[in-house]
């Protein structure tokens, strides 16, 4: 169980005038599109969306303010919600004034009411990234590897590499002791070459060398960085 963030618009308004409908159950009745026509401005996200999967052709009338932001879905197995968010919705909605022609899609606000085709984009997915992360001097096992704003987190394996989910503008923030912290914005690549430079605040100390980078000899090589 998790969150999704879904956003509703509507691109193209539509061209009726809900004052001259016929009044209906739930609405009115558009003479034109023969039709009912919903009245969600008093309803609220969760009965917008759950009246879509059952009628995904529906009529409805909208107030501005319930469109153009973030809706936040809690995704259950076998539950309207689910299925909500794989779905592109398309409701059709009304506003109580006359309509203005169109030349190309945009949103219409009259009175505090939007009319037009209400769509809810589909969820950003989600993919693996995969990375190496290095200084000047090599690989970089034991880095901390993160995504910001996120609990989602990983540390590079003993050669500097680390795999991890994320979707495309997600910010992965890189760090190890002694180095710079290096923030990457994901894009629709898979792979990164991430490299972090010395620190400016560096104090003086003792540089240990293995014949073999190990996960302590990269920290104590670091923090001889440091003191350096």
């Amino acid at each position: 169980m998790k969150n999704t963030m879904l956003q509703i618009s509507i691109p193209q308004p539509c061209h009726e005038d809900w004052q001259a409908m016929t009044p209906a159950t739930k609405g009115r009745f558009c003479d034109k599109c023969m039709k009912n026509v919903v009245d969600f401005t008093t309803k609220t996200d969760r009965e917008i969306l759950e009246a879509y999967t059952k009628d995904a052709k529906l009529c409805g009338r909208f107030k501005a303010d319930q469109l153009n932001r973030d809706i936040e879905v809690l995704e259950k197995k076998s539950t309207v919600w689910l299925a909500t968010t794989s779905a592109i919705m398309t409701l059709v909605g009304v506003e109580s004034s006359a309509v203005l022609a169109q030349e190309k899609p945009k949103t219409e606000q009259n009175d505090g009411y939007v009319k037009g085709k209400m769509i809810a984009p589909v969820k950003p997915q989600t993919k693996v990234i995969k990375g190496v992360v290095s200084d000047n001097v090599g690989p970089i096992p034991g880095a901390n590897v993160v995504i910001k704003g996120t609990k989602t987190s990983t540390q590079t394996d003993m050669d500097g590499k680390f795999s991890i989910e994320a979707k495309e503008n997600d910010v992965i923030v890189v760090s190890f002791l002694g180095l710079t912290t290096i923030e990457q914005k994901v894009d629709e690549n898979n792979f990164y070459k991430i490299e972090l430079k010395p620190s400016e605040n560096q104090l003086m100390g003792e540089l240990i060398i293995c014949k073999k980078r190990t996960f302590l000899g990269r920290i104590f090589h670091s923090i001889g960085n440091w003191f350096r």
